[in-house]
């Protein structure tokens, strides 16, 4: 493929200008570099990696289960566990080793079928933690697609065990993942012991993102200094999550926690009820005396760095092909990875507003997840010389080129009724352009052609588990010498993005789409 080099980008709404280049001179940490030039360095080699339970071993936990071995690493198992179960491993991690093992929870009957229970030595143990203690909890989960409906899941605890002459409410600290919607979000849980004539209460911070039941292997982490409320920390997936102490509970709180010497458990708590029981794979759990860094944590999750992969059928030269991936496993984020596309097709321009029909077994139809992700690439080739694109798109957004990202448009920001602000915007003009939709966001993009063909790739997030999962209008178009802007296309189809040029091929979609269902 020949060389595009991106010029500059002009943002609409609250967008940053770009500056990336993918040519001639790129400038890098205030030294510039020769794209062409032969004194250009040669790229660093890999360091090399470090094992994942060298990572653990390194940060001196003072529990930790890795599951490898038939016998516990530390306390028993109460009821069944199924141990030896495969864990994450070098096929998608590179720090796991081929043959990595992990346990399976779940429960029966209501009931945990099985935990694992750690006596607590007594008074002043590794295992109690009072204020001006730091702790982290950390782990690798891969939670069943039918997890708990509104559970509270239990990775690990201490106290709130119900057993015999202990205090019904003595949770030292819990870290779990709670349902809600179909996604999984951290939440840690303690009780803060009576002082004066302040009784003990509950205090709860929950994340406000979260990963899809049944989506794989994720990694779990929190960490937090007791007695400092704004020092609590979530970890997914190598990324720091936003979150809040619930306000359902006491809220954020300086009080000392309650500390005795009841169990720890990992998998389950309470009554063990299958509400707060773990269900799923878990591995490599561990407890900290200590806060993790967010660059620890980062490492945890060890993955190549993301570029959109040539679709399994190819790319059909004049074709844009389109892939459909659900079960993104977040929300509002672009995922470090991402499932197998659940639906592949051919379009011939680069504009979206719908896709087609989902059905499940028996021909029945179905809802695609929320959110979804439509992946469109094509082999496309602009003339030599400065061209305009412009992305448009209703959810979250990037634009690829040749493996580099060129543009990207955010979520808007919805309320929950129908009275929402309208955002001043710089209005991208262009010859009878159609107006944004309402909802929409678009950029503006300058590269330089080459008139030789290069590999175009639209991502887009429809939905982010709150809002519908919707596309809006979205498009890549290119400017025309006469100003206009017409859909980008790999063939010979031109559809100019005008009022009517836009509304005809909506009305000629409309009539295809029903046919695309029955060939699908």
């Amino acid at each position: 493929m020949g060389k595009l080099r991106l010029i500059s980008g002009t943002m609409t709404d609250f967008y940053k200008p770009l500056s990336i280049f993918l040519g001639a001179m790129t400038v890098i940490g205030g030294t510039a570099f020769s794209a062409d030039s032969a004194a250009v360095p040669a790229a660093p080699e890999k360091p090399p990696v470090i094992t994942y339970a060298d990572q653990v071993r390194q940060m001196m936990p003072v529990a930790w289960w890795s599951f490898e071995s038939e016998k516990q690493d530390l306390g028993e198992v109460e009821g069944s566990l199924t141990l030896g179960k495969p864990g994450p491993t070098a096929k998608d991690f590179q720090s796991f080793a081929a043959g990595n093992r992990a346990a399976l929870f779940g429960s029966k009957d209501g009931k945990a079928q099985g935990f694992i229970r750690v006596e607590d030595p007594g008074a002043g143990s590794q295992f109690d933690f009072d204020n001006g203690d730091p702790i982290t909890i950390e782990a690798w989960v891969n939670p069943d697609a039918d997890s708990p409906k509104n559970g509270n899941m239990y990775v690990l605890g201490k106290g709130r065990t119900s057993n015999p002459g202990e205090a019904a409410n003595n949770q030292n600290y819990g870290f779990r993942l709670f349902e809600s919607g179909g996604f999984l979000k951290l939440s840690w849980l303690f009780r803060s012991r009576a002082e004066g004539d302040q009784p003990q209460d509950w205090h709860r911070w929950d994340s406000s993102s979260g990963f899809k039941s049944g989506s794989g292997w994720h990694h779990v982490a929190i960490s937090y200094v007791f007695g400092d409320p704004d020092s609590v920390r979530g970890f997914i997936d190598g990324e720091r999550v936003e979150g809040m102490w619930n306000p359902g509970y006491a809220g954020a709180t300086k009080r000392p926690p309650v500390v005795d010497d009841d169990d720890i458990w990992v998998g389950t708590s309470g009554g063990k009820g299958a509400a707060v029981t773990f269900h799923g794979l878990l591995d490599e759990v561990a407890l900290y005396r200590r806060t993790l860094s967010e660059e620890q944590l980062t490492d945890r999750f060890p993955v190549e760095p993301y570029t959109p992969p040539i679709p399994a059928e190819g790319i059909t030269e004049g074709k844009v092909r389109v892939e459909i991936i659900e079960d993104l496993g977040k929300i509002g984020k672009w995922p470090r990875r991402f499932p197998k596309p659940s639906l592949a097709y051919d379009e011939e321009v680069f504009g979206f507003f719908q896709v087609p029909q989902k059905y499940i077994e028996a021909g029945v139809r179905g809802d695609w997840t929320n959110p979804f992700m439509i992946r469109a690439a094509a082999k496309v080739t602009l003339p030599a010389g400065e061209q305009r694109l412009l992305l448009r798109s209703r959810g979250k957004s990037r634009l690829w080129l040749d493996g580099k990202v060129i543009a990207e448009n955010e979520f808007g920001n919805f309320g929950g009724g129908a009275h929402n602000e309208i955002a001043e915007t710089e209005k991208v003009t262009g010859k009878d352009l159609r107006y944004l939709g309402p909802g929409d966001r678009e950029t503006l993009i300058k590269v330089t052609g080459d008139g030789k063909e290069h590999l175009l790739v639209l991502e887009m997030i429809a939905g982010n588990g709150r809002v519908r999962a919707t596309l809006g209008e979205t498009t890549v178009s290119w400017q025309q010498a006469d100003e206009s802007f017409v859909l980008l296309s790999p063939g010979t189809r031109v559809v100019p993005l005008t009022d009517d040029g836009w509304e005809s091929y909506r009305r000629e979609r409309n009539e295809y789409y029903p046919r695309l269902n029955q060939e699908l």
